[in-house]
Formats: C-alpha cells, structure tokens, sequence
C-alpha cells in the first residue's frame, strides 16, 4: 500500500483529497499547507486519520484518479500533483488514462528511473520532479512534448538520454551529480533550449565551466540563471581593457 497526495485540474475540477474507495472527500486546503516542494499534510489532520487516506493498490483505478484529480471527465485533467513511490504504485498507463495531462507535478516523489512513468505521456509539456531520487534518464525520450524540465535535487549524472529530447526549452539539474563538461554536449540536440540549471553539480565546479558549457551550447540564453549576455559584456570589457595595456 502507499499514501499519495495529490491535486487536480480539469474542466469545473474541485481540489480534493478522497479515499480510493469514495468513502469520503475533504476539501485539500484544510489539510494541506503549501511549501516550495508541493502540497504537505496539514496539523489538522491527525495520524489516524491520514492512515484511512488514500490507501491505493498497485494499480491506480479510474476511480481512484477521479478522485485524485476532482474530475470525473480524465480527459479535461491538464494538470496533476502527486507524491509518489513507484515502488508501490504502477504508473506507465497514467498518461494513457489521461490523454491531455500537460503539467505534472511529482516533487518529493520516489522516481528512480523515468522508465518508471511509462511511454504515454503524449501532451506532457511540463514535469516537476525535484527532491524524487531519480538516479537516470533512461526512457526520457518518451516525453515527446516536454519543453520544460525540472530535476532539482537528485542523483543524476549521465545526460546522454536528453539527446532524445529535441523540443526541451528549460533544464534545471540543480544539486545533480554531474561531473564533465562533456556531458554538456548531449544537449547539443535540444535546438530550442534556453535555460540551464547545473549548479551544485561538480562539474559547476570546474575551471572554465561557464565558458565551456556556453560553447558547447550556443543557443542557451541563461546558464545558472545568469544570462548569457552577462559573460558576453563580461569578456569584452576584459578584452578592451588588455587591449588598452
């Protein structure tokens, strides 16, 4: 069995955290407080009561995520959030049973590889998962959509599966496992990427990392959250001033 926390938005969607087996629904702003990593229980609800929460199986029924999400139509569900162990729950049909899902939030989740979430993730064009243990990428390349990715705060130190990921607009890595430079030129192929994030890597660590990684990627408008620009004005008033000795 596992917990799972979670939100929902559809068409006329209410916010709700339900027991799989319908037994009662409660408004989620009495239970929950918000904190940068998603929704957390709330001090209003005591122990034996979040023990007869949300109790799933191993598969996630439809029932199950009617009430998850607070939307009878799955398909008019555009935005999800959930923490999870994919250990104890199944997802690789989610995406199926929720054809227009296109932000997906699995911040604090237990993720360890993205084959995890299955193939079906068509019109996924944002997913969060910072803080989840994820430790690869294989499989990423079944996100056809994603443009924007955020991977804070995990173990991931090979990025050759993003070579597969030519529709990515923004990367954030923060707090990874990243050590070369050359890993870097595996995003070469995401054309329209814009914004990187590989601060706390140790690769950020490196002589010449900024100069590198702006090289190798000659599209990318900001790298660790400073713009490109910034480097740019940067080298040439270096420049101007060893010309001028």
């Amino acid at each position: 069995m596992a917990m799972v926390a979670a939100r929902g938005r559809g068409d006329g969607a209410r916010e709700a955290w339900s027991s799989s087996a319908g037994e009662s629904s409660v408004d989620m702003d009495d239970i929950f407080e918000e904190d940068e990593d998603g929704p957390e229980l709330g001090p209003d609800l005591d122990m034996g009561e979040r023990g007869e929460l949300e109790e799933l199986g191993e598969f996630l029924s439809d029932r199950a995520l009617q009430n998850l999400t607070g939307s009878e139509d799955l398909t008019a569900v555009s935005f999800l959030e959930v923490r999870i162990n994919t250990d104890d729950i199944v997802l690789r049909d989610l995406g199926a049973r929720l054809p227009n899902l296109s932000e997906l939030k699995l911040n604090s989740s237990n993720v360890l590889s993205f084959r995890d979430l299955g193939t079906s993730f068509a019109s996924l064009t944002v997913l969060w998962l910072a803080r989840s243990n994820v430790h690869e990428l294989d499989g990423i390349g079944s996100l056809t959509s994603i443009k924007e990715l955020y991977l804070a705060f995990n173990e991931v130190k090979d990025l050759s599966p993003m070579v597969a990921c030519d529709s990515l607009e923004v990367l954030d890595l923060e707090g990874n496992q990243v050590e070369e430079i050359s890993e870097a030129h595996f995003l070469v192929s995401c054309e329209f990427l814009s914004s990187l994030t590989l601060e706390g890597n140790p690769v950020s660590k490196l002589p010449r990392y900024r100069k590198e990684v702006l090289e190798a990627l000659p599209n990318l408008a900001t790298l660790d959250d400073i713009d490109r620009q910034d480097d740019d004005g940067t080298a040439a008033a270096e420049g101007a001033s060893d010309d001028e000795e």
